[in-house]
């Protein structure tokens, strides 16, 4: 009888040292999961000073949590960058900065703007692994990384693409005429589809339809060069005179707004030429001034 009460006694002891340490494993996973999910990540300018090489972009992580972490690789979610190697100790509470590798391999699969997410491999002190994806604040971090793919691959926006030169600018019959020199400052293929001007002129393109643009044979270069000519005449002074006194963000009409598309999307970069064509253009300008205030 005594050794029976002497087996169940220990029995019982067992099972509740195995309750208790199911219970512990089962808090410890509850701690390990909260401090995964509190990590969030820092804009740009809330990361702190560092010191940025060229081909880095400054971040920060955040942890939130009961526990600290150990952030153990970062990567720009996108294909084409490198992973940046890391063990960067992320006290519970504190935010800490770091650098991020930025500067992709210009590969055909490379999104347009480049990378929208940080993929980050973090560890707890428990040995528990999570990788996930925190997204980029375009106004912050993903600006700096979208404008460093699109300027190192040559991916630029539609309306960042068109370089523009005035080689001439005349008045000839009361009509400038200006001559363009256009080129294509991205790899990609560009077109140009019309031309904009001012409120009370009309604008006209020769040739007409208007060239393709070639893409720029690498990164931070130009494609070759087309010539455009564009007449521009006067429809109405008194929309013309409007124009040129008001600021709503209406073209002023020394201002040529260039139409480019790639394929659906579209483009209208203006340009406010100097010296001959703005001289041709203000011309214009000019004689509806005289035409109203002649007796």
């Amino acid at each position: 009888m005594v050794l029976l009460a002497l087996a169940l006694l220990l029995i019982g002891g067992v099972s509740v040292e195995a309750l208790l340490t199911s219970r512990h494993a089962a808090r410890d996973r509850r701690l390990d999961r909260a401090a995964l999910r509190a990590v969030s990540l820092l804009t740009v300018d809330d990361a702190g000073p560092l010191d940025v090489p060229a081909d880095r972009v400054p971040m920060g992580l955040h942890n939130a949590g009961p526990a600290q972490v150990l952030l153990l690789s970062a990567q720009l979610d996108a294909p084409g960058y490198p992973v940046t190697p890391e063990s960067v100790l992320l006290p519970a509470g504190r935010s800490v900065p770091f650098l991020v590798a930025a500067s992709p391999t210009c590969v055909a699969s490379l999104p347009f703007g480049g990378a929208t997410g940080l993929r980050v491999e973090i560890r707890t002190g428990r040995g528990d692994r999570r990788t996930m994806v925190l997204p980029l604040d375009p106004a912050g971090a993903g600006g700096v990384v979208a404008h460093d793919a699109q300027q190192r691959c040559g991916l630029l926006p539609v309306g960042d693409s068109l370089a523009a030169v005035a080689q001439d600018g005349r008045l000839v019959d009361g009509v400038a005429v200006l001559d363009l020199q256009l080129s294509n400052r991205s790899v990609l293929p560009l077109s140009l589809v019309a031309v904009h001007v001012a409120p009370g002129l009309a604008a006209r393109l020769t040739p007409d339809p208007p060239p393709s643009l070639p893409a720029a044979g690498q990164p931070q270069a130009q494609g070759p060069v087309r010539a455009v000519q564009v007449r521009v005449r006067t429809t109405s002074c008194r929309l013309l005179l409007q124009a040129d006194n008001a600021d709503n963000g209406e073209l002023s009409p020394t201002t040529l707004g260039l139409v480019v598309a790639r394929g659906i999307e579209r483009g209208d970069p203006g340009f406010a030429f100097t010296g001959r064509a703005q001289n041709a253009l203000f011309a214009l300008v000019q004689h509806c001034r005289e035409a109203t205030t002649a007796p």
